[in-house]
């Protein structure tokens, strides 16, 4: 029997002899379903690996730490089994666009929700009325926060660059209507990678214009430095209280879920970075706004070392023809330092890395 064959049957057989309790659950049925998650999580790892290792690896990773969030009781089962729906849900859309040879022409499709997006968010800023769907008051756009809508119009804005310059000013205000900064950071970088690779003198003076704009703004508005200041303690904050916590676990990692549950338990202003307390008295700290540092708390040492070496292969296949799904993908790792992603922007990266494979070396 092959080595593949071997494991399958292994986990076949182990699955008739998953019988003990989780937690204070009497009965034995939770175990059993959470074994059949990392059953198929553990052969959906087997598939993805024919396609990228690193990204199989992952998923062998994350079904061990599924289970151990799982067995130790570290996470509310709802959201350990959201988050492992999730990921196969993203992975699926992976497989899809490679096992379809989809190519970078797929992406324009990105840029419907994106023009969408801008639209309704001018509506809410300019015009002050309650659209149809969206009993909401503020700047929302359809993704119900703005600073979620400007770091998916920021990862999205490559698409642009390549078929619809036109529309690059529309992005830029918008991306100053949402004051994500992440998004804003985003949207220059890959916007000076474009320039730089392509080299059209014209797009570069557009380029620096924007840049003006954004740099005047940040720097003429009061109440946007008034917010950064604080934005920038409180990001800080997260990050260091979340590596203490990993010190504790450094290894094997909290998993899947508990970073909620257990920041949570901490009392308000025992912990304090910065001058900010780690949790907040009236905020849900649910992540630490950084998807390094939440992949090693729920993962282990084994995330990170897994992200540099899945890095280091990626660059290694860039060519000229696969400028436009890696300026997507930089631009969700640079949205990545400071924030999370949601399912759009998962969806947008897991669609463009497929892209970047299929694209000839």
């Amino acid at each position: 029997m092959k080595n593949h064959e071997k494991i399958f049957t292994f986990l076949i057989i182990l699955s008739g002899l998953f019988f003990f309790k989780i937690g204070e659950l009497e009965r034995f049925f939770p175990a059993q379903k959470v074994f059949m998650f990392f059953s198929a999580f553990v052969l959906w790892g087997f598939v993805l690996y024919q396609k990228n290792k690193w990204i199989g690896i992952a998923i062998w990773l994350t079904s061990i730490g599924f289970l151990n969030s799982m067995l130790l009781c570290r996470a509310p089962h709802e959201k350990v089994f959201e988050f492992m729906l999730g990921a196969f849900s993203i992975s699926f859309i992976y497989y899809c666009v490679r096992y379809l040879e989809l190519k970078k022409n797929i992406l324009k499709i990105l840029m419907i929700p994106v023009i969408i997006n801008i639209f309704v968010v001018f509506i809410q800023k300019f015009d002050h009325v309650s659209l149809p769907g969206l009993p909401v008051e503020g700047v929302t756009g359809l993704l119900g926060n703005k600073s979620f809508v400007g770091y998916y119009i920021a990862i999205i804005s490559p698409v642009f660059w390549f078929y619809r310059k036109k529309f690059i000013p529309l992005i830029a205000a918008t991306l100053i209507i949402c004051t994500s900064f992440f998004g804003q950071v985003s949207f220059l970088v890959t916007s000076f990678i474009y320039i730089l690779k392509t080299e059209k003198k014209r797009v570069a003076a557009e380029f620096l214009v924007l840049v003006a704009l954004i740099v005047a703004y940040i720097f003429l508005a009061p109440d946007v430095l008034d917010s950064f200041i604080p934005l920038v303690k409180r990001r800080l904050c997260l990050f260091v209280g979340t590596l203490d916590g990993i010190k504790h676990n450094p290894l094997l990692g909290w998993g899947i879920g508990s970073f909620e549950m257990i920041s949570n338990r901490i009392p308000y202003g025992d912990i304090i970075f910065f001058g900010q307390s780690f949790t907040s008295h009236n905020v849900y700290v649910n992540h630490p706004h950084n998807s390094v540092l939440y992949g090693w708390w729920s993962l282990g040492i084994a995330f990170p070392i897994l992200l540099f070496f899945f890095i280091k292969d990626f660059l290694s296949k860039y060519t000229k023809d696969k400028l436009l799904p890696f300026l997507i993908l930089l631009g969700g790792g640079v949205c990545s330092i400071g924030t999370f992603l949601t399912p759009p922007l998962w969806i947008a990266m897991a669609m463009a890395l497929g892209v970047y494979e299929n694209e000839k070396e």
